[in-house]
């Protein structure tokens, strides 16, 4: 595609990142922490960034640990909506119902982070869906 994330996200998904969210999806960090202000785009920044990758890297997993399994449930939602909007058919894993799968074989794996360790991240990505 030839494009950097945030203007992919500009491009395809119609979302406008300013320049701090800029930096977030073009940055090459492996890991991604966010701490903002509520209603900064922490879930649709990290969400486009984890899709663009997912999307030019088969085979890929991305873990998405959250506090709680409402807040990793809805970041999958996010993942599976931008998927949707590129035309990608993501499905939901049928032994973790916080695991999203891409075509190409990557996935997503969603985990609720306890104590310093992240449960939930050991499934068999489903196809159902």
């Amino acid at each position: 595609m030839g494009v950097g994330c945030s203007e992919f996200a500009r491009r395809y998904l119609g979302f406008e990142p300013d320049e701090k969210q800029r930096q977030v999806l073009d940055s090459d960090a492996k890991q991604g922490m966010l701490y903002c202000c509520r209603q900064w785009g922490k879930s649709s920044v990290m969400a486009i960034r984890s899709v663009y990758h997912a999307m030019f890297n088969d085979k890929c997993t991305v873990l998405i640990a959250s506090p709680s399994a409402r807040q990793s449930w809805e970041m999958m939602r996010k993942c599976k909506e931008y998927a949707r909007i590129l035309g990608l058919k993501a499905r939901w894993g049928r032994d973790n119902p916080i695991s999203l799968q891409l075509g190409n074989g990557s996935r997503w794996i969603g985990g609720v982070g306890e104590g310093g360790n992240v449960s939930g991240a050991e499934p068999d990505a489903g196809d159902d869906e």
